[in-house]
């Protein structure tokens, strides 16, 4: 099957061309335009890779509705690693799970999800955390979303093709009951 953009990245890189000054994003009063959403991702994207995420890795999301989650999702897109979305009600337990039956090792979490993020079941799991939202506990295993925003660097665009994985939607309890959470 033919589709017209070869992955989610393809599709904003197109209307970043196409309608740069057109607003693809509202988050609250603010309104940002497909150019602007466009250099952001790539920014984003250049950071995860310089964390050595790369083509096939999973990463977390664990994240309030906000620009940084479309960021986040495109940006992993980019560089052809795969989005693990992780339903915000769960149990840190159960996104310990998650996060070892998919294999990430990175997360992105909003800072109003801390407790259960931050918890030693979910950590055990994770090089990196990427939080959105305002924290006073950063470190090198713990970093702020717009520290990772102001990113020098570029990385190149990596071709998806059908049969490539671009998104998990994790099962949010164990199959087995024995292995209920």
């Amino acid at each position: 099957m033919k589709y017209a953009f070869e992955n989610f990245y393809g599709m904003i890189t197109s209307q970043a061309k196409e309608r740069g000054r057109k607003t693809a994003l509202f988050v609250g009063e603010e309104a940002i335009n497909y150019k602007t959403l466009h250099q952001r991702v790539d920014t984003f994207a250049a950071y995860l890779a310089h964390q050595e995420v790369r083509a096939g890795d999973r990463v977390a999301l664990l994240m309030r509705n906000s620009a940084e989650f479309v960021y986040s999702v495109l940006a992993i897109n980019k560089i052809g690693a795969v989005v693990v979305p992780i339903n915000t009600f769960l149990t840190a337990k159960e996104v310990s799970y998650i996060l070892q039956d998919s294999g990430a090792r990175l997360l992105i979490a909003s800072t109003v999800h801390e407790a259960v993020a931050k918890d030693k079941a979910v950590q055990q799991h994770l090089r990196l955390t990427i939080w959105e939202g305002e924290s006073s506990d950063y470190n090198t295993r713990h970093v702020p979303f717009d520290r990772a925003m102001t990113f020098p660097e570029q990385v190149a665009h990596h071709p998806m093709g059908e049969e490539d994985l671009a998104v998990i939607i994790p099962r949010e309890r164990p199959a087995n009951p024995k292995e209920r959470c």
